[in-house]
């Protein structure tokens, strides 16, 4: 039988490497997108990672800001 050499794969590396690419694109993807995720009727706060979170939803989803005001007034 022959020894299978299996190389360990650092977590703390895989970490870095997905913080460093969401920092790089966080800009990003949100630059284009100012939308008030906070609705004035929503009684719970959302927190910082909420609020990123729904952006970046919203940005895979390609939406638009001005099709809901669209919407809205039609």
């Amino acid at each position: 039988m022959s020894r299978r050499s299996t190389k360990k794969h650092d977590v703390s590396d895989l970490y870095a490497g997905v913080r460093h690419h969401h920092q790089c694109n966080k800009d990003a993807d949100a630059a284009g997108l100012h939308v008030n995720i906070q609705h004035d009727c929503l009684r719970p706060r959302l927190r910082d990672y909420q609020k990123a979170a729904v952006l970046w939803m919203l940005t895979k989803e390609h939406f638009q800001a001005h099709s809901v005001a669209d919407q809205s007034s039609g």
